[in-house]
């Protein structure tokens, strides 16, 4: 199986190894032993350096940073060039597995992978109103729209 994931952590590529700075990376690292390929895209954070997660035999296509999601413009701005690299990545995957609720990434990267006719696997990493919550205690607006997505 050829497996592509999308989550939208930060990752850092050194010395031409690939780095992830949640412990998602791990899994993957972990999974791609038992795929054909696994190639993951997520996005590209600029500083040099590693993070704390080396996910060794996971190829990397990397998608325009951004500091934080709620930054909703920045985000957008970013869109066109990940659906470029989104959908060049799909020419070799059997399955994708995008990992949200990040919108509009995760339906433009869907609906591509719909597109390309391959299998789709929606994945949530969380609770996200509980998530928004924790993260965001002052904020009114984000909790609604998290709990819409939800």
């Amino acid at each position: 199986m050829r497996l592509a994931v999308y989550c939208d952590y930060s990752y850092r590529v050194d010395a031409g190894e690939l780095y992830a700075e949640l412990p998602l990376g791990l899994f993957l690292r972990e999974l791609a032993r038992h795929c054909d390929r696994l190639v993951v895209t997520g996005r590209l954070d600029p500083p040099p350096g590693t993070f704390p997660y080396r996910m060794a035999g996971v190829e990397y296509v990397p998608l325009p940073y951004y500091e934080s999601g709620t930054d909703l413009l920045s985000v957008l701005r970013t869109v066109p060039a990940g659906v470029k690299r989104v959908w060049r990545m799909l020419d070799d995957a059997d399955v994708v597995w995008i990992l949200g609720p990040n919108p509009p990434q995760v339906f433009v990267f869907a609906i591509l992978a719909k597109l390309r006719r391959r299998r789709l696997v929606l994945g949530v990493r969380q609770h996200l109103p509980r998530l928004i919550r924790h993260r965001y205690p002052g904020n009114r607006q984000l909790p609604l729209l998290a709990l819409v997505l939800e």
